[in-house]
């Protein structure tokens, strides 16, 4: 009985470990920026930019596209 909510307990707290350490990532990562159109009608989609004031990330996302 104690192992069965033992097991439970361990679970739960491993997955609001993982969902806290992914939100931590995109927040340091990037910030998503919604699609949206432009006064000329042309739609720009979704993307990510770096967050304000982040020499660091800037440069790191650069370089992944070449």
């Amino acid at each position: 009985m104690f192992r069965r909510i033992w097991k439970k307990l361990l679970l739960i707290l491993l997955v609001l470990l993982v969902l806290l350490v992914e939100r931590q990532l995109k927040l340091k990562l990037g910030v998503r920026v919604r699609g949206y159109y432009r006064k000329d009608g042309t739609y720009v989609g979704s993307y990510y930019r770096t967050p304000p004031n982040s020499p660091f990330f800037h440069w790191f996302l650069l370089n992944l596209t070449k």
